[in-house]
């Protein structure tokens, strides 16, 4: 997944090389992060999974970590409700009262406990670094404990494979 999206950000042939001159050291960046991110993947080193990805997307597209859960959870609970919607559980017009009146609130509800978590800043010294090892882990670990998510990496694999399975949920 990491392999598409670092295609996806590559500069374009055609642009002359002079309007992308002030984004190249960008480019770089993400260039590295990228295949460093490759690298640690594929010793084993670090989970490839979803989240991961998402992570590094939207870092790389430049928003903030509460934009980024915010934008996971109203992506995650239109995916259920379309879903829903195309199984003839719900109508249109009602999934999108359920989004806006039930869920909204409810996105709101956990960004607004998310913040107020002393995991959004973690175990810091007062230049905000961590000034042990353990300390970090300490704070990843609460950080990570601390804000809305879900992993499933067979469900990752099913949902990418979905269009070419036998049996299939939708056939759209």
């Amino acid at each position: 997944m990491l392999t598409i999206w670092q295609k996806a950000f590559r500069q374009p042939a055609y642009l002359p090389l002079d309007e992308l001159a002030d984004r190249g050291w960008k480019e770089c960046a993400v260039r590295r992060l990228m295949d460093r991110l490759k690298k640690e993947i594929r010793e084993g080193r670090m989970m490839g999974h979803l989240p991961v990805c998402w992570g590094v997307l939207c870092a790389v597209l430049g928003l903030t970590l509460e934009r980024t859960l915010h934008l996971h959870l109203y992506l995650h609970t239109r995916s259920i409700l379309s879903s829903s919607v195309r199984l003839n559980q719900t109508g249109p017009y009602h999934a999108q009262t359920i989004l806006l009146y039930t869920i909204q609130p409810l996105i709101e509800a956990e960004l607004a406990l998310y913040r107020a978590s002393p995991g959004m800043g973690g175990v810091r010294s007062s230049e905000g670094i961590p000034r042990t090892q353990e300390e970090a882990e300490k704070a990843d670990e609460q950080e990570s404990e601390a804000g809305p998510m879900n992993c499933w990496p067979l469900g990752e694999i099913l949902q990418g494979r979905h269009d070419v399975m036998h049996s299939r949920m939708f056939n759209t």
